[in-house]
């Protein structure tokens, strides 16, 4: 079921449920990689099943995730959280969340192409390791 829909018959704590839940399953594995939704920090028991792992935070400026939700936007995947403007929404979304996110990253990768990133991480986690 898309985000949008299930959001829309149920509302978003039933959704931060399920989301807390898929994340408690997927960090009983252990050594799995796993791309977590912007809200997944908002739970403390997120957080700390997040500090059980290493955690990346991809940080993107503002304007930049803005401007990548308008060259793609996948309503039913990225339902607003607010009903405002996206660019209003996003400012707004990542002020409230910015420091949960420095709180759990072990390791902040800064903007850049996808081999960037990818080089980024690896010294990071290698100078971690």
């Amino acid at each position: 079921m898309e985000i949008a829909d299930y959001v829309g018959q149920n509302d978003w704590e039933s959704f931060r449920e399920k989301e807390s839940e898929a994340l408690q399953e997927v960090a009983s594995d252990g050594g799995l990689v796993v791309g977590c939704g912007g809200g997944v920090v908002l739970r403390e028991e997120n957080r700390s099943l997040l500090a059980e792992g290493v955690t990346l935070y991809l940080q993107v400026s503002p304007d930049e995730l803005v401007r990548r939700l308008s060259h793609d936007p996948n309503e039913a995947q990225r339902p607003s959280l607010t009903g405002r403007a996206i660019a209003d929404e996003v400012r707004d979304v990542l002020a409230e969340r910015e420091a949960l996110y420095l709180e759990c990253a072990d390791i902040v990768l800064q903007q850049g192409s996808p081999d960037e990133i990818v080089e980024q991480a690896m010294q990071e986690l290698e100078r971690l390791f």
